[in-house]
């Protein structure tokens, strides 16, 4: 016999939406890919500030309740309307089968990028909690190149999203990793700056400094420290 799940949920959580006044129409994409979603005001209002900010005053988008969003992809508002209503992110599960392997990682950081250009503060916190989450349940030990670049090309600069991105490759990569897997891959220059600085700010200081207690032929173009020996 099936057991009933729990479907109470307390008033006035996130879990409830308030259904109640106008509906939005938000045409999203472009051409053959253009896909139309509709919204409730009272839902997308209080979250996004950029919804909020075109229902007011004049605008012909609050006169005619429609709003355009031509350069976004409708698979990712889609996602973006799940967790509007749902407080969830539907996230398709591996099956394990070989060549059958799914990333969730790509979407979610373009979930993170429109969250952050509809100014929702609350979605773009539960899409990186849910991308930490991931990466943690699927073993993967840092975002790829692509994951970054999505993030720190999309992004007008330090936010969240960089920070984990950057503490990740910190924390996780050894110099041998990024030379044998990702020397070819071409990196955002910010995302080089960032790691550059934390690992600066993560190093261990030893009591006795290198460069205070080395010999000067350390750093000569032949002789000890460098491979060759001088004659």
């Amino acid at each position: 016999m099936a057991t009933s799940s729990e479907v109470r949920i307390i008033k006035k959580t996130p879990y409830t939406v308030d259904i109640s006044g106008q509906i939005i129409k938000v045409c999203v994409g472009d051409g053959d890919q253009k896909k139309t979603f509709l919204v409730h005001e009272s839902v997308i209002c209080p979250r996004s500030e950029f919804f909020r900010r075109a229902m007011q005053g004049s605008w012909k988008e609050a006169e005619d309740h429609t709003i355009n969003l031509m350069d976004e992809k409708p698979d990712i508002f889609q996602l973006y309307t799940q967790l509007l209503y749902t407080n969830s992110i539907p996230i398709e599960l591996n099956s394990g089968r070989p060549g059958k392997k799914v990333h969730v990682c790509p979407p979610l950081s373009q979930l993170y990028v429109l969250a952050d250009k509809l100014m929702d503060n609350t979605a773009k916190d539960h899409v990186l909690e849910t991308l930490l989450l991931e990466l943690r349940k699927t073993k993967k030990t840092h975002p790829g190149v692509s994951v970054i670049n999505i993030i720190y090309e999309n992004t007008p600069g330090p936010c969240p999203a960089r920070r984990i991105m950057a503490d990740l490759w910190v924390d996780r990569v050894q110099g041998s990793i990024w030379i044998t897997k990702h020397k070819s891959q071409t990196f955002h220059p910010d995302f080089i700056l960032d790691i550059a600085l934390g690992m600066l700010d993560r190093r261990f200081v030893p009591k006795e400094k290198l460069t205070e207690t080395c010999h000067a032929q350390e750093y000569r173009e032949t002789g000890p420290g460098t491979g060759t020996d001088t004659k």
